[in-house]
């Protein structure tokens, strides 16, 4: 069993959402999968091509609009034992899912990132 599941629920995002998966696939930690619930109608091409492109290192599934489907639908496909969700637009320090992980080894349950609003 893989110890991580990255989940990413997206909805009409493009470089965002391109910055975040390779954020997400230059992580440290040695056992994680990526899951993208994409709820886009049409990508523009540079997105589209770089999901392509990534398609044997993520898990992708397409569905209509409904973030609360979306997300039940990345808990359904997650492998891992630790699920974390992550929005389509964060950008993440290299060692995001191992500091995850770390809080879990410590005795937390539930993790939850510190959320910066900017004005």
């Amino acid at each position: 069993m893989l110890d991580v599941s990255v989940l990413i629920c997206t909805y009409n995002r493009e470089a965002m959402l391109v910055d975040t998966i390779r954020d997400v696939l230059n992580q440290t930690y040695p056992s994680f999968e990526v899951i993208v619930v994409d709820q886009t109608v049409t990508h523009q091409p540079e997105t589209q091509a770089y999901l392509a492109s990534v398609q044997d290192r993520i898990k992708l599934f397409h569905q209509a609009p409904s973030i609360t489907k979306a997300r039940n639908r990345a808990l359904r496909e997650a492998a891992g034992r630790i699920q974390t969700f992550i929005d389509d637009d964060v950008r993440l320090p290299l060692r995001f899912i191992q500091e995850h992980v770390n809080a879990h080894q410590a005795g937390y349950t539930v993790v939850q990132g510190r959320v910066v609003v900017s004005k």
